[in-house]
C-alpha cells in the first residue's frame, strides 16, 4: 500500500514537472527592450493596448494586460521592457511582464 501511494506521488511529481516544461516552452523566450511609449489606434478588439513601443528595432503592440495598462499614462517616456514576442496578423506584439521607466524610479509588475 505504501509503495503504490510513494509510486503515485512520483508519478505526480513527474507529471508536475513535465507541465511546467511545456508551459515555459510554449511562453516563448523572454526579451528585454528598451524604448519609448506612443500611443497607438484603439484595437476593436481589445487584445491590444492602446499604446505601442518604439525602439531601434522597429515598432512593438502592447498587449492589453495588466502592465500594459499601467503603462499608458507614461506615453512618451523611455522604458525598459521585459516579455515575450509574438506575430500577430503580422504585427509584433510584446506581452509586458515588466516595465521600468528609464530616468524614474517607478517600476510595475502585475498584482
Amino acid at each position: 500500500m505504501k509503495q503504490n501511494l510513494r509510486l503515485l506521488g512520483v508519478g505526480f511529481c513527474v507529471l508536475i514537472v513535465s507541465v511546467m516544461f511545456a508551459m515555459t516552452a510554449l511562453a516563448g523566450d523572454e526579451v528585454k527592450i528598451t524604448g519609448k511609449i506612443i500611443a497607438a489606434p484603439a484595437d476593436p478588439s481589445g487584445t491590444l493596448a492602446p499604446i505601442a513601443i518604439e525602439c531601434k528595432d522597429g515598432q512593438y503592440a502592447v498587449a492589453n494586460n495588466v502592465p500594459g495598462k499601467k503603462m499608458v499614462p507614461f506615453v512618451g517616456s523611455d522604458v525598459k521592457l521585459t516579455g515575450v514576442v509574438k506575430e500577430v496578423d503580422g504585427k509584433k506584439v510584446m506581452t509586458v511582464w515588466l516595465f521600468e521607466r528609464q530616468g524614474g524610479k517607478q517600476r510595475a509588475m502585475p498584482n
